[in-house]
């Protein structure tokens, strides 16, 4: 998983075979707070991506953590549509 608001970017990786649900909802209250972002007219947006693999309930939970936070404009995209890309 990964998110990047104003320019900075974190890729928050699994515990096991299971996704870090906390360290996401820490990663969007921080970025939520930055000044940056609450200054930008898309400071409500978001952009959500998963593989193949991934199940659909752990991406609506994703959602469900970027609502939360205030992120409520998502935009579900292909992987290598996103505007931030990780490297493994």
């Amino acid at each position: 998983m990964g998110i990047a608001p104003a320019g900075e970017r974190l890729q928050i990786r699994n515990i096991g075979d299971t996704y870090d649900w906390a360290s996401l909802e820490d990663a969007l209250a921080e970025f939520r707070a930055v000044p940056a972002l609450d200054a930008s007219p898309r400071k409500n947006e978001i952009e959500i991506a998963a593989e193949d693999d991934v199940v659909y309930q752990d991406v609506i939970t994703a959602m469900d953590y970027s609502i939360g936070r205030e992120f409520v404009s998502i935009g579900y995209l292909d992987p290598s549509s996103l505007s931030v890309r990780f490297k493994e």
